[in-house]
């Protein structure tokens, strides 16, 4: 039998900070900061992707907020979405 894909949301926007954010709508939505260099937040989204994928198949869904406009992180993070659900089919597929 087929396992049915759960398809992530993945929205690219500017948080109520003012901040460039990529937000995986998990359970609980968790953002990726993009104005900044830490990496606690994408440490925890990477962490919820592999618990995710040891339960089910996901595809990452990228959505551009309406009013959006800044074209470097349009282009940033449509590449990064795309790259990482060649890494998601990988990983499960193997």
């Amino acid at each position: 039998m087929m396992q049915e894909v759960r398809e992530v949301n993945v929205h690219l926007k500017m948080n109520e900070k003012g901040k460039d954010v990529l937000e995986f709508c998990f359970g609980q939505p968790l953002e990726i900061k993009l104005n900044e260099e830490k990496t606690d937040s994408m440490e925890k989204v990477f962490s919820n992707l592999l618990e995710i994928l040891i339960k089910e198949k996901i595809e990452l869904k990228l959505k551009i907020e309406k009013d959006y406009s800044k074209k470097l992180f349009i282009d940033v993070a449509t590449a990064y979405v795309d790259d990482l659900n060649k890494e998601i089919k990988k990983i499960k597929f193997e």
